[in-house]
């Protein structure tokens, strides 16, 4: 007997196309009851191997009893049924378990990995559920709200990976000790939320906690009026304010991370610790610190060449070596002007890149090519204060002034402990306008005392306020720090800066003349 006419006989073929279609009508049903009610995967996984299981007992079954009253249970057959019966809860146990571990860092980043991002070594952030102290309908969607702003501006920065906040209630439902939960979800970085509501006045704490030692990196304390947490107003601009001061490219992770890679040579860093070298850089300056950042980066994109946010750090980078002079080699601009392009190419979405593009754009001075790359970094990302008061500063110097002061307005206010430069736009507007005494208020406000910027802002205001002594004083500061002013400054500070603005040129050079300080300070 041929084995096909045994199968026939058998009826193994109809039972197992029987089988079929019903196995098949079970996982539509499931697949629906996924979509519309939420359906684990780990459920739906389990009836998958279940459903493969009862296949192979249909076929046995069949192959002994399809024709029926023909045979009697054997051995043969008991043992294969009790072998398929065994794998298939095997099965089950084993996909129920790997439902019930949650990924990793790493199987999130392959997950969600884009090319043009460091994946393998960028810390991952997990944004907690806000706690509070009470449970009402307005205190339980404002901490929702909040969680929700916080995860979703955090995402926005290039250097940055955040767990997905569904991942992260998840974890947080199982376990208690935000510790397990940033180990659970892989998350290097853990910011937890505290609102407690006593009487008329809510209480918000917030804290950046490094899960792999416990140590606090970054923490907030403020009171707001209950009454306002209706307020979407006061939501983003709490929201605003975490993320800046975490995320922010000066932020509280960047900081951390940065300060432990001081002393490493940059021949030997990775690529992401190159980035993390320039943001050292980028807040002391100077020349010797610009030299290790470009050294690193320029290795940095060899090593990885379609890192995007690599290579508009190193944008960033050939454009402070034209416009303070650092380490001068020939055709910086172009330099930048070339790696900028190329991280926008690697990753349009990439709001750093056309961060870098517009610096290069600006200081190349095509400023209509400036001013499409700085609108789109800020649509990109509105949250990165250290970026919105640049960009805000070279619009004003571009020549709108309204709309760039705006934007600096906006940074100011996001990181409420910013560096003193996030005036320099509005103090020039000020002494342009000829409002001397706030020109001076807000000079002596910024307080940078080893940036030479800081001394010739004051030499200005006091000239413009009759003080001769002080403006003496601050211009004896200002060639300290600038031994080289009166035969550099007309390039590095004047022609590189104010090309745009021949009214603001004029106007300096005759104050600083006031004080002894000569040069030519003609735009070329």
């Amino acid at each position: 007997m041929s084995i096909l006419k045994t199968l026939k006989e058998r009826k193994v073929g109809q039972w197992s196309l029987a089988y079929a279609a019903g196995a098949w009508i079970i996982i539509q049903i499931i697949d629906v009851m996924g979509g519309r009610w939420g359906v684990g995967e780990t459920l739906a996984r389990s009836v998958d191997v279940t459903l493969i299981t009862g296949f192979f007992l249909v076929v046995t079954v069949a192959w002994y009893h399809g024709d029926k009253g023909h045979r009697k249970v054997v051995m043969t057959e008991l043992l294969l049924v009790t072998g398929f019966l065994l794998a298939g809860v095997a099965g089950v146990l084993t996909t129920v378990r790997i439902g019930d571990d949650p990924p990793t860092g790493q199987q999130i980043a392959s997950k969600h990995q884009s090319p043009s991002r460091h994946t393998a070594e960028a810390p991952w952030i997990a944004v907690l559920p806000f706690r509070k102290n009470i449970d009402t309908e307005d205190l339980d969607g404002f901490a929702a709200g909040l969680t929700t702003r916080i995860n979703f501006g955090l995402a926005s920065f290039s250097h940055l990976l955040v767990v997905s906040q569904s991942s992260v209630e998840k974890a947080a439902e199982r376990l208690s000790d935000p510790r397990e939960i940033g180990v659970a979800v892989g998350a290097r970085y853990l910011m937890e939320g505290d609102l407690r509501a006593v009487g008329e006045t809510l209480r918000l704490t917030v804290q950046l906690t490094d899960a792999t030692d416990g140590k606090q990196v970054w923490s907030m304390q403020s009171d707001y009026d209950l009454r306002d947490i209706g307020s979407l107003e006061l939501e983003d601009a709490i929201a605003d304010r975490v993320i800046a001061s975490v995320g922010d490219s000066s932020g509280a992770v960047t900081r951390t991370l940065a300060s432990t890679l001081e002393s490493k040579p940059p021949e030997s860093t990775t690529a992401y610790e190159a980035v993390l070298q320039w943001t050292v850089n980028r807040q002391r300056g100077g020349p010797e610190l610009h030299l290790r950042a470009r050294t690193a980066l320029e290795r940095a994109v060899e090593l990885e060449p379609n890192d995007a946010f690599a290579w508009a750090c190193l944008a960033h980078v050939y454009v402070e070596e034209y416009m303070s002079n650092y380490n001068p080699l020939p055709r910086p601009l172009e330099r930048a002007l070339t790696a900028a392009k190329r991280a926008v190419t690697l990753d349009r979405s990439d709001s750093f890149a056309h961060y870098s593009l517009a610096m290069a754009q600006y200081f190349s001075r095509n400023l209509d090519a400036f001013r499409v790359a700085a609108d789109r970094s800020i649509e990109l990302n509105p949250y990165d204060a250290s970026v919105l008061a640049m960009l805000g500063t070279l619009i004003s110097f571009s020549g709108d002034w309204e709309a760039g002061l705006e934007i600096t307005k906006r940074a100011r206010q996001i990181n409420p402990d910013h560096p003193g430069y996030y005036k320099f736009s509005l103090f020039y507007d000020q002494y342009l306008k000829g409002n001397n005494a706030a020109a001076l208020d807000i000079a002596l406000q910024i307080n940078m005392p080893y940036y030479y910027v800081d001394a010739l802002v004051r030499v200005l205001a006091h000239v413009q306020n009759g003080n001769l002594d002080e403006a003496k004083d601050a211009a004896m500061e200002l060639t300290k720090l600038f031994p080289n002013f009166e035969t550099d400054f007309g390039r590095l500070g004047l022609t590189n800066w104010f090309f745009a603005q021949p009214q603001l040129v004029e106007r300096i050079a005759n104050d600083l003349s006031v004080v002894g300080l000569t040069s030519d300070w003609t735009i070329d």
